[in-house]
């Protein structure tokens, strides 16, 4: 555990600072130790904007890796005016300008600036990232310890130690032995977040929200071995953002803004030290039943379960499970920057009676016995007098069902469950009944969600054989009825090839109606050879385009993956159909052909990757 003391607030560091930069000759340096993240930086910020009329040359080791870089900051601190392009210089011309050993055109600026900031003795240096230097350890303590004895320079030293001890340049008895003479007082930086968070609300807009659930955030972080102010601060900033896009009835509901920040600041902490991954967060709640199940059974968990069982322990800690917005929303935000405001408005914390009655029955935990006994008995026989069409909702109701009857909380046993339901849906796919969703945005996210959640609401039992079974039935019905579809759109494909090849290359490439569908694998490769051959041959380069941008993109686009039979098959039949042409359409039709073999190319070298 993490050693934090809210009470903590670093003063006898602050205090012993503002003596020592008033000391005449002190004769040493001070230093200031602290893990990264613990908020050295943001502590020797505090104190120098307090200090204000104090002269103090801020200096950065991150990435230095030369005596003469070190010079060159320094001595434009003590020439600002070099700062300015007109002033650019190289840094052999200024380290020549601190030795005085050459004159130029800028003297005349030189003489400009006052005498005091001449001698670097009437400064403070504050040597930041002390331990991400690039340069030996004993070159630089000797660097420094030159201006401490011949320039009786003030140095405060801002570093983490631990990492200094982590190099293999210096031994730890050496490093101590100079780090002795050079530095007279040492003091190790408490992590204060009570302090830092007040900070870091100055500049937020949603700051008397973020002030009231304040304990609950510092909470949160006070359970983590993980503290790292950066993180605290971009967490701030992640959930403000978030906030600040809700609507105002949301932002009111002091319950939902609460469940929000929990969630989000749980997510966001493991994300920033590594627990978690973007792709893992809908692994959370994928595995969460299962590893119940498992649990339940006294079955041993894999690694991966036991991983994700850590951070599902922690959340439900914190009483994140069953909490908005859930993993899909979470998800969505994170890797997209938005939550859907429908999502908002079908959470439980909007829970109304003009809900559907599924939507009541899935807030069960709202219900007295009475009312979810009725409920439940009026949802059933919706389901079964084919009322509900959507496939989000068939799916939400099964799962419902079979999670009650697990659970006990219905008479119905789990087969009745899902052999009634079984019968049910294909009937209503018999007699097309269910109604399809949109498939023009075709792609492996879309079909990834649509077995994930629906309106807001992950769906129950979903890891279940049941469930996927059901589910299955409903996937093949919406596949085969997009086929049917997709082969009417194809055929007019066609057409639209041979009368506007323009608009045939617009709506195959980006941005363009079938950019990220297959719809290519249904168009006949011979009726396609025909076409282009008949086309005028100021138009093939517009077909020969298509083939050149269409699976450039393939991160984005991975449904266009199941094109490669065909294209392989197209490229067969280009290569029999050339040799029957005349020599320049066979010229023309060879560059056609290689700019297939290099679509096939891209698609398999993605498949290689993923």
């Amino acid at each position: 555990m993490a050693n934090i003391d809210y009470s903590v607030n670093n003063e006898h560091i602050e205090n012993y600072l503002n003596e020592y930069i008033k000391m005449v000759h002190p004769s040493f340096a001070v230093l200031v130790d602290g893990e990264w993240g613990s908020g050295k930086t943001w502590f020797i910020n505090n104190f120098t904007n307090k200090n204000i009329g104090s002269n103090f040359l801020r200096i950065s080791l991150f990435g230095v890796r030369s005596i003469s870089e070190i010079d060159d900051q320094i001595f434009r601190q003590l020439y600002p005016v070099l700062k300015s392009k007109p002033f650019e210089i190289t840094s052999r011309i200024i380290s020549s300008l601190v030795k005085n050993t050459i004159k130029i055109d800028l003297q005349k600026e030189i003489d400009k600036i006052p005498d005091y900031l001449t001698n670097t003795d009437k400064h403070i240096f504050i040597i930041d990232d002390f331990e991400r230097c690039q340069l030996p350890t004993t070159e630089l303590l000797g660097y420094l310890n030159n201006f401490i004895e011949n320039n009786n320079q003030k140095i405060i030293i801002i570093a983490n130690e631990k990492e200094i001890e982590k190099t293999k340049d210096i031994c730890t008895e050496k490093y101590d032995k100079i780090i002795e003479k050079i530095v007279g007082r040492k003091f190790k930086i408490k992590t204060d977040l009570n302090k830092a968070f007040l900070e870091f609300l100055k500049d937020i807009k949603n700051k008397n929200i973020f002030e009231k659930n304040k304990d609950n955030i510092l909470d949160i972080y006070k359970n983590f071995d993980y503290i790292n102010l950066r993180t605290l601060k971009k967490s701030i900033i992640e959930c403000d953002r978030f906030i600040k896009n809700l609507p105002e009835n949301a932002r009111l509901n002091d319950e939902f803004i609460k469940s929000c920040i929990y969630s989000l600041f749980i997510i966001d902490i493991h994300l920033k030290n590594g627990k978690l991954k973007n792709s893992d967060i809908n692994l959370v709640e994928k595995l969460r039943v299962s590893i119940y199940q498992k649990n339940k059974e006294k079955k041993e968990l894999d690694e991966k379960e036991k991983s994700i069982e850590g951070i599902l322990n922690y959340l439900e800690k914190f009483g994140y499970i069953g909490l908005y917005p859930d993993l899909n929303s979470i998800y969505q935000f994170f890797e997209f920057g938005f939550v859907s405001s429908d999502d908002i408005n079908n959470s439980k914390y909007f829970y109304n009676d003009s809900m559907p009655n599924w939507k009541k029955l899935i807030n069960y935990d709202k219900l007295t016995d009475i009312e979810f006994e009725e409920l439940f008995k009026l949802v059933y026989e919706e389901f079964k007098s084919y009322k509900y069409k959507k496939q989000g909702i068939l799916k939400h109701t099964f799962g419902m069902f079979l999670y009650f009857s697990k659970m006990k909380i219905i008479e119905k046993n789990e087969n009745e469950i899902f052999q009634k339901s079984k019968y049910i849906i294909q009937h209503m796919i018999h007699n097309n009944l269910v109604e399809l969703e949109s498939f023009e945005l075709e792609n492996r996210f879309y079909k990834e969600w649509r077995d994930y959640s629906f309106e807001g609401y992950i769906f129950w039992e979903r890891e279940s054989h049941e469930f996927k079974e059901i589910s299955k039935l409903l996937n093949d019905y919406q596949e085969f009825k997009e086929n049917e579809e997709l082969e009417k759109q194809a055929k007019e494909l066609l057409i639209t090839m041979e009368k506007n090849p323009i608009d045939f290359m617009k709506e195959l490439i980006i941005n363009g109606k079938f950019s990220n569908i297959s719809i290519l694998k249904f168009l006949s490769q011979t009726d396609f050879i025909k076409k282009w051959i008949e086309i005028k041959p100021e138009n093939r380069g517009f077909i020969k385009h298509v083939f050149e941008e269409r699976y450039n993109y393939l991160v984005n686009n991975d449904a266009l993956l199941d094109e490669l039979d065909w294209l392989k098959d197209l490229e067969i039949r280009v290569e029999s159909e050339t040799n029957k042409l005349n020599l320049l359409s066979k010229y023309f039709m060879e560059k056609l052909k290689l700019e297939i073999k290099n679509a096939i190319e891209k698609i398999e070298n993605y498949k290689k990757k993923i």
